[in-house]
Formats: structure tokens, C-alpha cells, sequence
């Protein structure tokens, strides 16, 4: 049996040019995947994540997700998905749950994610997938 980081480092190998991922008019093969995935697990270790740490992403389907799920498979990083249909409440009891201390969101969640910051004591940084607040990150950096 292969873990999830075998299989993804393995088809970005035999496959780097078949498209791994098709997301409106956004298109990512194995190899691009497994590439942004690594230096999505770098960055994360840059800002302090460690083996077994946790990250949070709050986000709807798209591309950065994925990308999300793999820099968490590359690295030993756990990645605890937020369910961005839940209230403001049932978010900041998952957030606390899960010691989160890097939260990923989508910039339509960031008045959402603004209003819970001060409760968010186990975060350390904020990346934001799209235009950041002030006090967030921007995903590609």
C-alpha cells in the first residue's frame, strides 16, 4: 500500500505533463502539483510549521486546496479542513480544536476570519488565497 505523498510524488514522475487538476479555466498537471506542493510545504516550515503541525484551511474547491492537502502529505503536516458553510461559532470551535497554527482562507472569508482572529490564540499567521487583508499573507508569497 502506498501512502498519499507516494502516489503524488510517483505520478508527478511517469506523468508530469498530464493534468492532474481542472479548475475553471485553471489547469495544473502532476508534475506542477507536486512542485508547488513542496515549495507550499517550505514556505509553511519557513513560517514555523513543524512535523505533526497543524494547518487550516477555509476555503471552497479550488486549485490552492489541492495544493493545500499535498504540501500537508509532503511534509507531515496535518491539514484540518474548515467547512466554510458552518457558523462563526462552529468555526472557532474547530479552529481551537484542531490548534491550528496557520490558517489558509479564500478572501471572501476574510471579514469572517478578521472577526474570530482575537479568539484564534493557537494561529501564528494568516494566508490568504486571493487579495489579503492587511494582516494576512498572500498565498502565491
Amino acid at each position: 500500500m502506498q501512502t498519499a505523498v507516494e502516489i503524488i510524488e510517483r505520478n508527478a514522475c511517469y506523468f508530469p505533463e498530464r493534468e492532474a487538476y481542472i479548475y475553471a479555466d485553471r489547469r495544473l498537471t502532476h508534475g506542477q502539483w507536486f512542485e508547488r506542493a513542496k515549495r507550499l510545504a517550505s514556505g509553511l516550515y519557513r513560517l514555523g510549521l513543524r512535523r505533526q503541525d497543524r494547518v487550516a484551511i477555509l476555503s471552497m474547491n479550488c486549485l490552492e486546496f489541492y495544493e493545500t492537502y499535498a504540501a500537508a502529505e509532503v511534509a507531515s503536516y496535518i491539514c484540518a479542513p474548515i467547512n466554510y458553510r458552518l457558523a462563526a461559532p462552529e468555526i472557532l470551535y474547530m479552529m481551537r480544536d484542531s490548534q491550528a497554527k496557520i490558517l489558509i482562507f479564500e478572501a471572501q472569508y476574510a471579514a469572517l476570519v478578521d472577526a474570530l482572529r482575537p479568539e484564534l490564540r493557537d494561529v501564528k499567521h494568516y494566508i490568504c488565497i486571493g487579495n489579503p487583508p492587511p494582516w494576512a499573507v498572500q498565498f502565491e508569497q
